[in-house]
């Protein structure tokens, strides 16, 4: 088995009923995503007084049998409990989503590149007004 680091993206609208939405908080409004639970088989992790401490979802990479489109190697489709996945309908088994892709991560040293950003640092008065 070949070892190695690997990047990936994840589409978190693939989920079923996801969306985005606003929240209104104290200070600010901010954009959000929103996954049900239930219908995503998410499992929800909490502490001693069952405050919600976690929110998990299972997934399987796939190799690719070719190199995609923007060098990915591995397709990444999100995996369900045995005991859910056989009260499932063929329908449904195939309507689990693929989330997103995988190909190996190099390290680059930014250092070396010309073409490296350049971020100027900005005085903490400039941060005052941050609803956060």
């Amino acid at each position: 088995m070949k070892k190695g680091n690997f990047s990936g993206k994840l589409n978190l609208l693939k989920f079923k009923s996801a969306c985005i939405v606003s929240v209104k908080g104290k200070t600010a409004t901010k954009r959000g995503v929103f996954i049900p639970i239930e219908d995503n088989n998410m499992f929800i992790s909490a502490d001693e007084e069952m405050k919600p401490k976690g929110a998990y979802v299972d997934f399987i990479a796939f190799e690719n049998t070719e190199l995609g489109r923007y060098g990915d190697t591995h397709s990444i489709r999100q995996s369900v409990a045995k005991e859910v996945r056989d009260r499932m309908s063929e329908a449904e088994k195939n309507a689990i989503p693929f989330l997103g892709n995988m190909k190996p991560y190099e390290i680059q040293n930014a250092a070396q590149d010309a073409n490296a950003p350049y971020v100027e640092t900005v005085p903490d008065e400039c941060y005052e007004d941050l609803p956060f």
